[in-house]
């Protein structure tokens, strides 16, 4: 009892603050990030804790008049109730006397942690210069880079989300050779990252392979085709990787006009005039 309560003790008030980073890391759609060393994790969650519950419990004093009974909070986390144990009964009786409060305490103190933790997520990750501080970095480098950076700049360049694809190419070895292998992403919900945030794999269509050795031959067939719909390539798999965005735009009635008319085709002109 002597370690085991107040290491339950230090578990209950530090987690609000794991919940908070876990929520401020991730979001609400659990995106993947590199951990941190354990013991940066533990620092910041503890701090984190420590903030919240100062927070917590001048708004519990000054709002709802509770008042928090430290000298049990103190004796919990030390485990020291006297030399005949003459503390303990008041210790427990100081929790279990307020159970309905603690619990009231700790299931607000954790609905607010993550709640903070979720909308602090979308303030920073929205502000690039914000979120590029050491202290308030995601550490999600493949994440940001594939699917919040050139698919993202490609659409806001002015096409839709649904019309931004990539072209991956990755030179795997396969026994004594090394074989080239292509492929269409369709958009960034077809990249898979590790739960460490790390790049894992990618999901392609109109997958089609080559040797490398072949580079040198006009004569061999540049690439083959994989039959199937889906290929699966996997990234620790290969050697180098290639990605090449590309974004489809509709031309605009004049644009469409005006390329028939640089081509000379008058018949194509008229019909983009219909």
């Amino acid at each position: 009892m002597d370690l085991a309560l107040p290491a339950l003790t230090v578990l209950v008030l530090a987690a609000p603050g794991f919940t908070f980073r876990q929520a401020y890391l991730r979001g609400l759609r659990g995106l993947p990030v590199r951990p941190r060393a354990f013991a940066e994790e533990v620092a910041m969650g503890l701090l984190v804790s420590a903030l919240l519950h100062t927070i917590a419990v001048a708004a519990a004093k000054y709002l709802a008049g509770i008042e928090v009974d430290f000298l049990a909070v103190g004796r919990l986390l030390s485990s020291n109730y006297g030399s005949n144990g003459e503390f303990l009964a008041p210790t427990v009786a100081a929790v279990a006397g307020h159970r309905g409060k603690v619990f009231g305490y700790f299931t607000v103190v954790l609905a607010a942690a993550f709640g903070l933790g979720v909308i602090a997520h979308g303030l920073v990750r929205r502000s690039a210069g914000v979120r590029d501080v050491w202290l308030l970095g995601f550490r999600d480098d493949w994440h940001r880079l594939l699917t919040e950076g050139v698919f993202a700049q490609e659409a806001n360049a002015g096409a839709p989300v649904s019309d931004v694809f990539a072209e991956v190419s990755a030179v795997v070895p396969m026994g004594k050779d090394d074989y080239v292998y292509r492929g269409v992403l369709l958009g960034p919900q077809n990249i898979r990252f590790d739960q460490n945030g790390e790049l894992d794999r990618f999901i392609l269509t109109a997958a089609a392979r080559r040797k490398l050795s072949d580079d040198g031959n006009p004569d061999e067939q540049r690439f083959y085709e994989i039959k199937g719909d889906l290929f699966v390539l996997r990234y620790h798999e290969t050697k180098t990787l290639n990605i090449r965005f590309l974004a489809l735009v509709e031309e605009s009635e004049s644009e469409a006009e005006g390329a028939a008319a640089e081509k000379g085709d008058p018949e194509a002109a008229t019909q983009a005039d219909d």
